[in-house]
């Protein structure tokens, strides 16, 4: 994906992935910056440890309490949340059409703070329900009630008036590659057509979380467009240039598809 952007902007840069034990955060931030790196993505399990180590962060970062975007300005890192504006841009054209705006919001790690972030921001007054096995949104949910109706739910109760949701969001990492048979929801009986149901896990791209919702007729999203997006706002943060968005979505695309066709085999 980002190396489709690279050449459509015709920019000689370099993506690669870097594994790194938690422990090991700190010197590895101090590596890359020493070895030249602009910019990075950070992903599970580093965002929020990030957030903590930067003393520099934008204000939606702030408002997320979390970093997945880092940017070497030649004296620190500074940390950007990108995830916020890359999840509206996946859900916006559907989210402004609804008349009523009721969504509950499977998660509350950082990708699910960062949506809560962007409705506070994009559409404030709807009414969010949060729920999570650890337990975790009680932390952070309140600063968001001058916003939105916010209210925490116990995951034991998330399956109560699930046909009451014009939008189901899973922002937990459950049904994610090798765990493809794995769904948030276990009980499928109240989704219906008229909901909008979004996986932000992208691999596989159908996970069963979408494919049990379609078959009850609702429209699904998968993880694709948010990822898209994300990446999108990283590179215009690293860059200071619009990004190619339909190119590095075609290229995810096609990268996961090919990745789909290797697993089945």
């Amino acid at each position: 994906m980002m190396s489709a952007a690279f050449t459509a902007m015709s920019i000689k840069a370099y993506y690669v992935p870097y594994p790194v034990h938690p422990e090991r955060l700190e010197d590895a931030l101090k590596g890359l910056a020493a070895a030249g790196c602009l910019g990075l993505n950070v992903t599970i399990p580093h965002k929020e440890s990030v957030f903590a180590r930067v003393s520099e962060r934008t204000e939606i970062a702030q408002k997320a309490g979390a970093v997945n975007t880092l940017l070497w300005d030649g004296m620190q890192w500074i940390g950007h949340n990108t995830d916020v504006d890359g999840w509206w841009s996946s859900v916006k054209s559907d989210f402004s059409i609804q008349e009523t705006k009721r969504v509950l919001l499977l998660g509350a790690g950082g990708a699910a703070r960062a949506i809560v972030t962007a409705l506070a921001k994009y559409a404030p007054g709807t009414r969010v329900q949060i729920t999570s096995p650890s337990g975790k949104a009680v932390n952070w949910i309140h600063p968001f009630s001058r916003h939105l109706e916010v209210n925490f739910v116990s995951w034991a109760n998330r399956h109560q008036d699930l046909d009451s949701y014009e939008w189901i969001i899973n922002a937990t990492p459950v049904g994610m590659w090798p765990n493809i048979d794995e769904s948030p929801l276990e009980q499928i009986d109240g989704l219906h057509a008229g909901q909008i149901v979004q996986d932000i896990v992208y691999r596989p791209l159908q996970t069963k979380f979408l494919l049990d919702a379609k078959k009850q007729g609702a429209k699904v999203l998968d993880g694709v467009t948010m990822l898209a997006g994300q990446g999108a706002e990283s590179l215009q943060f690293w860059l200071s240039a619009p990004a190619p968005l339909l190119e590095m979505e075609t290229a995810a695309r096609q990268a996961l598809l090919s990745d789909n066709s290797r697993s089945s085999k």
